[in-house]
C-alpha cells in the first residue's frame, strides 16, 4: 500500500482550504521565528526580539474565522462545545501563569528594593571609614548617619544584616554589644557592595524575563479569549439558525 499524499487535486476544496490556512499560519510563524532570531543578533533585548516577533504574527492575514473554526472542528474531530472548554481550560492555565510571574516580578522588586538600601548603609559605611587615616574604625566608634537616624557602625551593621556581607565573626551569646573591639576596613566595606551590586544585576535580569514570560501569557491569554468569544457567537448564530428552520 502506497504512503504517498493524494494529489491536490484529489482533494476536496474544504479539505484543500483548512490546508492552505494551516500552511499560511505555518508560514507567518516561520517568518516571526526569524525576525525575532534577527533582532537577538542584531543585539537586540529579549523584550524587543519578543517585539518583533508579535508585530510579524499582528500583521498577517487573519483567516475567515468562522470558516476556520468550522474546518478546526471537523479536522480535530471535536465539537464546539468540547473545543471551548479546552480554550476555556488553556485561559485558566494562563491565569495562573500570569498570577506566579506576578508574584515572583513583586518579590524580585522588593529584594531589589531591600538589596538598595543595604547597599546604601554599606556606602553611608564607607563613606565614615574612608574618612580615618589607616582606612579602618572599630565597629562601637563612628557615629554615622541613615535613612535620617545616627547610630554607630556596628548598629548599622545589625539591623541592615551585614554581618555575612562584611565577613564579620557573629558572636552567639546573644552579646548585643559583640561588636566591641572588632574593626571594620574600607577595602572590606568595598567588597561587600560589589557583591550586593552583583547580586542586584542579577535579580533584575531575572526579573526581566519574567516580565517578557508574563507579557507572552497575557498575549496568548487575550487570543484564547478572543477565539471563545467568537465560538460563542458562532454557536449563538447556530442556534438562532436551527430556531429559525423550526419556525
Amino acid at each position: 500500500m502506497s504512503n504517498t499524499a493524494p494529489p491536490t487535486s484529489t482533494r476536496s476544496p474544504q479539505a484543500q482550504a483548512a490546508i492552505d490556512i494551516i500552511a499560511n499560519r505555518f508560514a507567518t510563524r516561520e517568518q516571526a521565528r526569524s525576525a525575532e532570531l534577527d533582532a537577538l543578533e542584531a543585539g537586540a533585548t529579549p523584550e524587543e526580539a519578543v517585539r518583533a516577533f508579535v508585530d510579524v504574527m499582528h500583521g498577517a492575514s487573519p483567516p475567515a474565522q468562522r470558516v476556520y473554526m468550522e474546518q478546526a472542528f471537523e479536522m480535530l474531530d471535536v465539537s464546539p462545545e468540547s473545543f471551548l472548554a479546552l480554550l476555556q481550560a488553556q485561559v485558566r492555565a494562563e491565569d495562573e501563569k500570569v498570577m506566579t510571574a506576578t508574584n515572583t516580578i513583586q518579590n524580585a522588586l522588593q529584594s531589589s528594593r531591600e538589596l538598595s538600601e543595604r547597599m546604601q548603609a554599606l556606602q553611608v559605611l564607607h563613606q565614615r571609614v574612608s574618612q580615618d587615616s589607616d582606612q579602618s574604625v572599630d565597629l562601637q566608634d563612628g557615629d554615622i548617619t541613615v535613612n535620617g537616624r545616627q547610630m554607630c557602625l556596628g548598629q548599622a551593621v545589625i539591623e541592615f544584616d551585614l554581618v555575612d556581607e562584611l565577613n564579620l565573626t557573629r558572636h552567639v551569646d546573644g552579646d548585643p554589644l559583640w561588636y566591641r573591639g572588632v574593626a571594620l576596613r574600607a577595602d572590606a566595606i568595598q567588597s561587600a557592595i560589589d557583591g550586593l551590586r552583583q547580586k542586584q544585576q542579577s535579580v533584575t535580569s531575572s526579573n526581566e524575563l519574567n516580565m517578557i514570560n508574563m507579557q507572552q501569557a497575557m498575549q496568548q491569554r487575550g487570543q484564547h479569549i478572543q477565539l471563545v468569544s467568537k465560538v460563542l457567537a458562532m454557536m449563538g448564530d447556530t442556534e438562532r439558525a436551527i430556531v429559525g428552520n423550526m419556525r
